[in-house]
């Protein structure tokens, strides 16, 4: 299946949906149609990626009654109410009927960018304070290998490097096993598990990031500045996210820092230069002018335990993204959600297997 800018599209009783592509979550969920037109005007739906789905006339959507109704609190005090129903889904011509989908529409919602419906190709986390699945829920994997759309809970993540929007474009597969031909090629990150959520998530063990430039001079690469703490950290892998939310604090500072001292030393810029080179914005990403682009580090992620890690780099050119301004976004940042998005998957080509708890990586 094609993935543009994050999204692939489904059909769903007749209708075709625009979703969000989202390794991090285990359901289907799309808009409520007649919600979306009536906050966002009549048409609206139409717009690239609403994700919106009209419930059939003759079989109507009604929060107000619907037994499996309940309500979400999200950190960031949204709050969604979401019905479960079933439809005929259809990917990539292959059909599943009587398929549970989650029907979903904001109660509060205090962002200027509007809801959108995501396919979550994640596991179903077990039972827990925050989370109480329904009798028989399961995940989209689950229930698609089920009915024998797929033979296995797995996927890959193949990505055009080429693209900069904020989420990844290039083509999804369900199912698969590793291409044998190639797999002395791919790296195999320790898939962790954690109290909480066991393996329902792709998560790898962080254990340090390291900033330098990659000139092809081994006298470069050890002048990199490496960033260690006491312990690793569950990442999880997260295509909805659109950067890498790492948990030093010093993140940003440290790629400033370095990416300054090359300005001067390399190209003779001025301090008030270089100084109006680099901006944090209320986004609480960093905004850099273009030709200070060429001076930003590779950033160096060490997955696993200290003794026996896998190096992984992410290029400025993965890691960075253009604004409607010229400049480029630095899409790194400190964030207590611990996510590894967009950056890292256009660095590298994904494959998850539910079915042996496998996580592959292809630099692409």
């Amino acid at each position: 299946m094609p993935v543009e800018e994050g999204f692939v599209t489904v059909n769903i009783d007749g209708q075709d949906v625009k979703l969000l592509l989202e390794t991090a979550q285990f359901d289907l969920t799309v808009i409520d149609g007649d919600w979306y037109e009536e906050k966002y005007g009549k048409g609206s739906c139409e717009e690239d990626r609403a994700g919106c789905y009209f419930c059939p006339a003759e079989d109507p959507c009604n929060f107000d009654t619907d037994p499996s109704r309940k309500t979400t609190v999200l950190d960031d005090d949204r709050t969604i109410e979401s019905i479960r129903r079933t439809a005929t889904l259809v990917l990539d011509n292959k059909e599943a009927t009587n398929f549970t989908i989650q029907v979903s529409r904001p109660i509060s919602w205090n962002k200027t960018v509007a809801p959108c419906g995501f396919l979550g190709l994640s596991g179903l986390p077990p039972s827990s304070e925050r989370f109480h699945p329904s009798p028989n829920q399961e995940s989209v994997l689950d229930a698609l290998v089920r009915r024998n759309v797929i033979g296995r809970q797995s996927y890959t993540i193949r990505t055009d490097t080429r693209q900069t929007s904020q989420f990844i474009s290039g083509e999804l597969t369900l199912g698969d096993t590793l291409d044998e031909s190639k797999r002395t090629k791919y790296m195999f990150p320790e898939w962790v598990s954690d109290s909480k959520y066991h393996r329902a998530f792709p998560a790898v063990s962080l254990s340090s990031m390291e900033l330098f430039y990659d000139d092809g001079r081994q006298s470069e690469r050890k002048k990199g500045l490496k960033l260690r703490k006491s312990r690793s950290f569950v990442m999880t892998l997260a295509t909805g996210a659109n950067g890498i939310y790492l948990p030093y604090r010093s993140t940003l500072d440290n790629i400033e820092r370095k990416m300054k001292r090359r300005l001067e030393k390399k190209k003779g810029y001025t301090k008030e230069k270089i100084d109006q080179m680099w901006l944090r914005g209320e986004d609480g990403f960093a905004h850099v002018k273009s030709r200070a682009f060429g001076s930003l580090p590779v950033l160096g992620l060490e997955l696993g335990d200290a003794n026996n890690s896998i190096p992984i780099k992410i290029h400025p050119r993965h890691y960075c993204g253009n604004t409607e301004q010229g400049d480029v976004i630095v899409f790194v940042r400190h964030y207590g959600g611990y996510l590894i998005g967009t950056p890292f998957f256009r660095a590298y080509s994904v494959h998850v297997d539910y079915t042996n708890n496998k996580i592959a990586l292809l630099e692409n």
